[in-house]
């Protein structure tokens, strides 16, 4: 089975809301999905 990761950045979450349905949409065709938030530190 193929494989992708999904890496995000969101300070509003908006971006996270973006990837999620990506992520969504990915499963849907028989890929495993891992997502992961990336975070800065400033």
């Amino acid at each position: 089975m193929p494989r992708i990761l999904i890496i995000y950045y969101s300070r509003t979450g908006n971006t996270e809301k973006m990837a999620n349905l990506i992520c969504k949409g990915v499963e849907k065709e028989s890929v495993e999905v891992e997502m992961r938030l990336l975070l800065w530190i400033f």
